[in-house]
């Protein structure tokens, strides 16, 4: 390739699309795709106890704004936020039927985004496509939310016994860990 691109503009199109494509389909339910995301999050560990701080570090969010969001959900009435039994300076966060009634459309349009994300792509490529977005997401991200990447990486692909997964070409044998 004799010309440099840079992937930036690539990730803000891919983001801003993403973004535009999930709003404009979560809109009829009085959500964004920010809320649809922290709603499945919210649903899928409903049976345990779930702080702002959690969100904080699962989707590498500052606290002012993941706060704003809880707000709006819960404005909404799509949770409840209560003290903490256990510690009333941290608020445990509750998802309402409300919440549950719209879930599996939330996840049917996330999941329908990204298909269309990878439309194109083989099996294979498509799995090499996400570990390459777990690298470089852990590359960015601050140090407890690498950990939870990592952690999240290594459910989905198996242990790692580094941080760090390489892509050979498929001649020289395909993937490979150091």
């Amino acid at each position: 390739m004799s010309a440099t691109y840079h992937f930036g503009p690539l990730f803000r199109i891919i983001t801003s699309g993403f973004d535009q494509s999930l709003n404009k389909a979560l809109s009829g339910m009085g959500l964004t795709g920010a809320q649809g995301f922290f709603l499945n999050h919210l649903v899928q560990h409903r049976d345990e106890i779930v702080h702002p701080k959690d969100l904080e570090q699962q989707f590498d969010l500052s606290h002012a704004t993941v706060s704003g969001i809880l707000q709006r959900l819960e404005t909404k009435g799509f949770i409840v936020c209560l003290s903490d039994p256990s510690d009333r300076r941290h608020k445990q966060i509750t998802v309402t039927e409300k919440a549950l009634a719209c879930t599996a459309k939330t996840e049917a349009e996330i999941a329908a985004l990204e298909s269309r994300l990878v439309t194109g792509m083989a099996q294979e490529e498509q799995r090499q496509f996400l570990q390459l977005l777990f690298q470089a997401a852990s590359n960015l991200a601050d140090p407890k939310s690498r950990d939870l990447l990592l952690k999240h990486q290594s459910e989905l692909f198996g242990t790692c016994n580094s941080q760090h997964i390489h892509f050979e070409s498929a001649q020289q044998g395909g993937l490979s860990r150091d």
